[in-house]
């Protein structure tokens, strides 16, 4: 899928951890993304956004640039639509937000009695060639059509002002850091779920990492928030 950049030309590209802040969301209409995150993309009249944000601790020190993560999180993602397809939550299909909002609902206690594991564990982040490795993960509803995304990153460096990331494992232009690939889309029966890795080697410097899924609904739908 497509990179949405603003609507305005600003070049942004369309990323649970011991010790890193909790991720945050933001479902709200695409014509409202705030200039700190690029701006509205072109054609948001009948889009919306939703956002997965995590502070990144930083990683040790390398002797290689972009040391990669060797993960794409789909053994995770794979088990947890299984476990979604049993469950047969109404509210999981219509929901819109990062998968950190399921962890402590009843939604998650049904996965962890049923296979379908711990969203916190499955999606934890984790060490790898002294990268520090973060999945990103969003929820969007399954009625909709999946358009774009924005990935982002910045850190105190760089005055905390977001800058975009390339999406074929390129450095993001704070240096030291990627997204490995660009954004996985995952549609299942039950749930359809937007994974993205984010990659952290620098060894001094947190980072905080941001992924923006743009959407659209069936009309007249909204996305639910609340599971």
């Amino acid at each position: 899928m497509k990179v949405l950049t603003a609507a305005l030309s600003i070049p942004i590209f369309a990323g649970l951890l011991l010790g890193a802040e909790p991720a945050t969301a933001q479902n709200q209409k695409a014509c409202s993304v705030s200039s700190a995150d690029g701006g509205p993309p072109a054609g948001c009249q009948d889009m919306w956004s939703t956002a997965v944000e995590m502070t990144v601790p930083h990683g040790a020190y390398v002797h290689v640039p972009n040391p990669g993560c060797m993960n794409d999180a789909a053994s995770a993602i794979a088990q947890m639509h299984q476990a979604a397809i049993t469950a047969a939550y109404p509210q999981l299909a219509v929901f819109a937000g990062p998968i950190s909002q399921i962890t402590g609902s009843a939604v998650n206690q049904y996965f962890l009695q049923h296979g379908g594991g711990d969203f916190g564990k499955l999606f934890s982040p984790y060490a790898k060639n002294g990268a520090l490795c973060a999945p990103l993960v969003a929820i969007i509803p399954v009625n909709s059509q999946y358009i774009g995304y924005r990935l982002l990153a910045t850190d105190a460096a760089n005055n905390n002002e977001l800058n975009g990331c390339a999406d074929n494992g390129g450095e993001c232009a704070i240096s030291w850091s990627a997204f490995q690939t660009a954004p996985v889309v995952t549609a299942g029966q039950a749930m359809k779920t937007v994974n993205a890795i984010f990659m952290n080697w620098s060894g001094d410097r947190d980072r905080r990492a941001k992924m923006l899924v743009f959407f659209k609904m069936p009309s007249g739908d909204s996305p639910g928030t609340a599971l």
